[in-house]
């Protein structure tokens, strides 16, 4: 159109390119002299070819396998071929990024920070009580694990004591003798395990590293670890026996240990106790230890060659959790400094041969397994079977696509936001001119694939047409259907007996991906008149994150005549036993990390499981009698799944391994983790490293530990949640600190019913005022819960709930979270002894809990460098990060609504979701100066680098050079100065955490 015409020529006259025409065989010999020059890495073409000229420059990129990308658009496009992969924004291309922001403060601001600095006193008066800055003071717990620690290391290794060994001699014997125990040990025959008793500990006794793999049901979990404690025992060696079993998760520490003391016939914390974080049953007579991966890898912190240790057990390595496999390095490290120690790595999946290669060639030893016969019954059969009870409705039918935020992460929402928020699966539309010769283009058709299969024909027409609904409403909503799930169970429990459940009470377990998707279930069931009458059915959830006596409650067998369902994440997968299971219902996915190093993008999303996990969960039906597994997808999915998931480590920040690596003493982190069996790309190291160096965790050159980054490799959380943390016992308003905490860590409490979207919208809004912050909005609604429960007990808080949009199961959880966290916090120092539990946050740690502004910058010093700058552009706002450009507020954020008029230029926030674009979400409006004085480094930039028109102005970079500040000088000269003395204070306070600051 004209009108378009004339505002080209007009943006060509103010600096555009005129577009001009392309040479395409000098454009070919530039990019092969690319291709040939092993010193370049990549060109870039900043003239105006036009649309079509990028399309011929690309097909030439392309066909010479090179990496190709067009960045901007208009007359600001760049295209970029390069050897290496690009990711999708470059900030160093963006002709319309704004650099430099102004900071403001009056002269009367000005003058109270002046005198304050004036009059404040220093640091090291501060400090003057509490002896030298250098050294942090630490609780009693930490002085207790050095002294207990340093002890075993002067010993170096385990010391024989004739007394302990006769009396634990003795004790055994007696036990065998025991009735009770003989009758358990009749019962522990039948297991596999058994059987090849002497041909295991043959095996152990032979080598130093073993490699066991055993089918789920084989008894290695519990019968190996035991079979070494009471050879020890019976033989007098208790003395030099110290057994340690590590399980992935709290919950199967507790429950195998529980098992092995019961098949033992003695209380736990006898001679098999456990350790988690925060608990542990265990005395001076245990012999075998099961404990958290975490938990050895803590005490590796003060123990470096495990001097006390005579064997580890590592189970379930097939999962690779991150955990697992920096443990495997860190073992195979210590075998030849601890010849006499045995390693045992335990795997339910037949992949031995992989992790004995890893140990130069360790033997290997299979233990078949037992399961009684399971029937699998998939989509297409469950529907067969069930007939009119069991139907998938049109997506439109139930507004299927038209939630919005579907599982409140943003997978495929369409309807109202659809234009803002995408609703395509991948988000290549906009990326239609980039080329990554290394990804295979049939995934770009997935979404494409049909899952017809031949034997459907055979099938009556209903079950074909909910087929069909079922692959639409997948297109529009990837998560898992509720309603599917709770129409199933039900359907389970009011069919007649059937031969895997002749009596009608057996245990239905479902597999679900996380918290959302138990709630919504359960609330579903509750609402059934079937599943929701208490003397027809139990219905126990079963998350990671639930208080551990909680988690018990699944093992405990129903009255007689009541149907127990229990609903759980992959949590049930391994390592625990539900006796009484006999029905599985499988949704075929689970929360999967995963991490983008190249564009630093991390997210976490329910993902399709791996043949490997279907496998373990259809095995959780058959352990004491007849099962049937129901998969609630067909069996085409099923054949596309993995074989094998991918390693945790290949596909999560290493932010955390970082700082443990560091805690450990294992030297530089990037050669370390190349010794892992299936090592990151070296860019994914990098960004951990870079993230550390930022926000104050290592020094820049030397990639050693600051102060702070010794507290935060001590709290077993990311380490911003960790540093929000101790900023905020440092700043007075811990309380508020250790709700958000709660909710960074697991989920935010906010509930979002499909017919109520708007009304609890407006709910959140209102929490959040005038704040412009989700995390405000999260504590006023978690301090409004606690008024209301203290005020009128459980009922009160419920009714609180119900009006607000919330989940009082997850604010339960939250509630349990903030408790630990404080734990947390005194076992580094940071809360005194009489202030350990979050209900007792003493008011030192709270004066200014109250103050908006104050706990602005603590959220900032958590989030940071997760920055955002705001730009009002006509009616709305322009919203871009330094690693993706254009980003825009998750729908579900306080700071989501059009042409909001931000009091502040910044935002800060939790996390990127990555649809047809990036979406921010939990994000706080906040000031330039809470940027600068507990952001990153400060850097000054050099006068001939400034563009400012003010005289006299200077500038301060951010972010890695990627933000400007700019300013009068005696501005920034204050800045600096108060910068320095936050510095100093936080500095103090991490080296000696009892300073009152």
């Amino acid at each position: 159109p004209e009108w378009r015409n004339a505002k080209l020529a007009e943006m060509r006259e103010k600096g555009g390119r005129n577009q001009v025409e392309l040479d395409r065989e000098a454009m070919r010999r530039r990019m092969e002299d690319l291709v040939n020059d092993p010193h370049a890495e990549e060109i870039v073409v900043r003239e105006n070819y036009g649309r079509d000229g990028a399309a011929v420059i690309g097909a030439i990129a392309r066909g010479l396998r090179l990496h190709f990308r067009q960045y901007g658009k208009g007359t600001n496009t760049a295209l970029v071929a390069s050897k290496v992969p690009l990711p999708d924004y470059r900030a160093d291309l963006d002709g319309r990024r704004r650099a430099e922001h102004e900071v403001d403060m009056s002269p009367e601001t000005m003058s109270i920070v002046a005198r304050a600095l004036r009059d404040s006193p220093s640091v090291e008066d501060l400090s003057a009580n509490l002896g030298s800055l250098t050294h942090a003071s630490p609780s009693k717990r930490q002085r207790g694990d050095r002294e207990t620690t340093s002890r075993v290391e002067t010993a170096h290794l385990l010391r024989r004591d004739a007394s302990v060994d006769a009396a634990a001699r003795t004790a055994e014997l007696e036990r065998r003798a025991s009735p009770h125990v003989a009758a358990r040990r009749a019962q522990r025959a039948r297991l596999p395990a058994f059987e090849r008793r002497d041909e295991l500990l043959a095996a152990v006794d032979a080598s130093n590293a073993l490699v066991v793999s055993g089918e789920t049901g084989c008894g290695k979990t519990t019968q190996l670890p035991q079979f070494v404690l009471e050879r020890a025992l019976a033989s007098g060696d208790a003395s030099v026996t110290s057994i340690l079993c590590t399980q992935p998760r709290r919950i199967s520490a507790i429950s195998v240990a529980a098992r092995v003391a019961q098949e033992r016939g003695e209380e736990l914390g006898e001679s098999v106790g456990y350790q988690i974080r925060l608990e542990a049953r265990r005395s001076a007579d245990t012999r075998l230890l099961f404990c958290t991966t975490g938990v050895l890898l803590r005490r590796l912190a003060t123990e470096p060659t495990l001097a006390s240790v005579s064997h580890v057990f590592v189970d379930e390595i097939h999962e690779r959790g991150m955990n697992e496999d920096f443990l495997l390095v860190v073992l195979r490290d210590l075998l030849p400094r601890r010849p006499d120690l045995k390693v045992v790595l335990m795997s339910a999946t037949l992949d031995a041969e992989l992790f004995a290669r890893y140990f130069g060639g360790a033997p290997t030893a299979h233990i078949p397994g037992f399961t009684y016969p399971v029937r699998e019954l998939f989509l297409e059969d469950a529907l067969e079977a069930f007939g009119d009870a069991l139907v998938v409705p049109p997506p439109e039918a139930r507004g299927d696509g038209f939630k919005g935020l579907g599982l409140g992460l943003g997978f495929g929402g369409v309807g109202r936001r659809r234009g803002r928020f995408g609703g395509g699966r991948r988000g290549r539309a906009a990326d239609a001119l980039g080329y990554n010769p290394d990804e295979d283009e049939d995934d770009a058709r997935e979404a494409e694939d049909g899952d017809d299969d031949p034997s459907w024909a055979s099938l009556s027409p209903r079950t074909r047409e909910s087929l069909g609904n079922w692959r639409r409403r997948r297109a529009v909503n990837d998560g898992v259907d509720v309603d599917l799930v709770k129409n199933l169970v039900a359907g389970i429990a009011a069919s007649p007996a059937d031969p895997a459940d002749p009596d009608g009470d057996g245990a239905i377990l479902v597999f679900l991906t996380g918290w959302d998707e138990i709630t919504k279930v359960n609330d579903l069931m509750r609402a059934d008149r079937v599943l929701g009458d208490r003397t027809r059915c139990v219905v126990l959830p079963l998350h990671g994150a639930m208080p551990t006596a909680n988690q018990r409650e699944i093992f405990d067998r129903p009255p007689l005549g009541v149907r127990k369902i229990i609903l759980s994440t992959n949590i049930a997968e391994t390592s625990i036993t539900i006796d009484d299971v006999t029905h599985v219902v499988d949704c075929g996915k689970s929360k999967e990390k995963t991490y983008d190093a190249l564009n630093n993008l991390a997210c976490l999303q329910p993902a399709w499981i791996s043949k490997a996990s279907a496998h373990q969960r259809r095995g959780r039906a058959g352990r004491v009698r007849e099962g049937i597994c129901y998969r609630l997808y067909t069996r085409v999915q099923h054949a596309k799944m993995a074989d094998h998931a991918t390693p945790e480590l290949l596909r999560t920040p290493l932010e955390e391994l970082c700082l443990t690596i560091k805690s450990l003493g294992l030297g530089l982190c990037e050669p370390f983790i190349a010794r892992a069996l299936q090592p990151p790309e070296p860019k994914s190291v990098h960004n951990a490293i870079e993230l550390l160096i930022t926000i104050g965790a290592l020094s820049r050159h030397t990639e050693e530990l600051t102060p702070l980054g010794r507290h935060l490799a001590a709290l077993p959380v990311d380490p911003r949640v960790g540093k929000m943390l101790v900023t905020a016992a440092t700043f007075g308003c811990l309380s508020p600190a250790l709700t958000i905490a709660a909710g960074m860590a697991y989920k935010d409490p906010f509930v979002l019913p499909m017919d109520k979207k708007h009304q609890a919208d407006a709910v959140r809004r209102r929490l959040a005022g005038d704040t412009y912050s989700d995390h405000i909005a999260l504590v006023r609604a978690f301090e409004g819960w606690e008024r209301a429960r203290r005020d009128g007990g459980n009922r009160k808080g419920w009714e609180y709930c119900r009006r607000n949009f919330l989940s009082g199961n997850t604010l339960e959880l939250m509630s349990d979270m903030r408790r630990q966290f404080a734990d947390l916090l005194h076992g580094i120092g940071f809360l005194p002894d009489g202030a350990r539990s979050a209900d007792r946050v003493d008011a030192s740690h709270n004066r200014h809990a109250a103050d908006v502004a104050m706990l602005r910058a603590v959220i900032c010093a958590g989030m940071y460098p997760r920055l955002v700058s705001v730009r009002a552009r006509g009616r709305r706002n322009e919203l871009k990060t330094h690693e993706d450009g254009k980003v825009e507020c998750h729908p579900s954020s306080v700071n989501s609504e059009f042409g909001a008029s931000f009091p502040f230029p910044w935002l800060v926030y939790c996390e990127k979701v990555k649809t047809s674009g990036v979406y921010i979400r939990d994000s706080t409006c906040v000031p330039a100066h809470a940027v600068l004085l507990l952001g990153g480094d400060l850097d000054e930039t050099p006068d001939d680098d400034m563009r400012v028109a003010s005289s006299g102005d200077v500038g301060i970079r951010v972010c890695g050079g990627h933000y400007t500040f700019s300013a009068p000088r005696d501005v920034l000269a204050l800045v600096r100065k108060l910068r320095r003395e936050i510095d100093s204070l936080l500095d103090a306070k991490a080296r000696n955490p009892g300073l009152d600051a």
